[in-house]
């Protein structure tokens, strides 16, 4: 009888969400849903954290309409939802769209978490969309020095360097994000745009990422 209790399909729509598993967290999403029908009451159940989780399930199962509804009504429930205010800001910088609304977004979300560099990489490919490469550096190399082996700040870097006329500088940022990325398809592409050999630098790319797990298992915990 409990699998007909929304509580039970939601603790498993977290549970898919958690493990990656996206189409299994979104069809329990919307057998919660289905029990209580569609944006209904804030009854303990549905908060704020339950839209923008809802969301991602959304989005990472290519439902990207769907997904702004759902972000939409997590920040409606919580103004102050820095996750959210900048998730959804970054689907927006992604496709070009909703620019203005997106940086008001990201806007937001860095008045609750100034240093985030996932925030500072959203403001960053907004300035990029618009065609403003200087704030764009400015503020994804502030993202980038905090997290420096993070794949996708590092291929944002190449991409504004490439804009930029700066292949040198791109090319390092992209095989950069290949060490944290081994198997991106999309840097992959843009290294061999430039006449790299792809195969050579994933070994290496992979070799030197192995390592790097390894030095962080053996580092003692505090």
């Amino acid at each position: 009888k409990y699998r007909d209790n929304a509580r039970f399909h939601y603790v498993v729509a977290r549970h898919f969400l958690g493990t990656g598993n996206f189409r299994e967290a979104f069809d329990f999403f919307e057998k919660v849903e289905l029990k209580q029908g569609p944006l209904k009451g804030r009854d303990g159940l549905r908060d704020s954290a339950y839209y923008h989780q809802y969301g991602v399930a959304c989005e990472r199962t290519g439902r990207p309409g769907l997904a702004e509804k759902q972000f939409e009504q997590s920040v409606e429930m919580d103004a102050k939802n820095a996750e959210t205010l900048n998730y959804l800001a970054y689907m927006w910088a992604e496709r070009a769209a909703n620019l203005d609304k997106a940086f008001e977004y990201v806007q937001r979300a860095l008045d609750e978490e100034p240093a985030n560099p996932a925030f500072l990489d959203t403001l960053g490919g907004i300035y990029f969309k618009q065609g403003k490469l200087d704030p764009a550096l400015e503020h994804i190399g502030k993202a980038h020095d905090a997290m420096p082996d993070e794949a996708v700040i590092s291929d944002h870097m190449g991409d504004i360097h490439k804009a930029r006329k700066e292949d040198g500088k791109a090319v390092d940022r992209w095989k950069e994000s290949l060490v944290a990325d081994p198997e991106s398809e999309s840097v992959a592409k843009k290294l061999r745009d430039h006449g790299l050999d792809i195969d050579k630098l994933r070994d290496e790319a992979r070799a030197a990422k192995r390592a790097r797990d390894a030095t962080l298992k053996a580092a003692p915990e505090n």
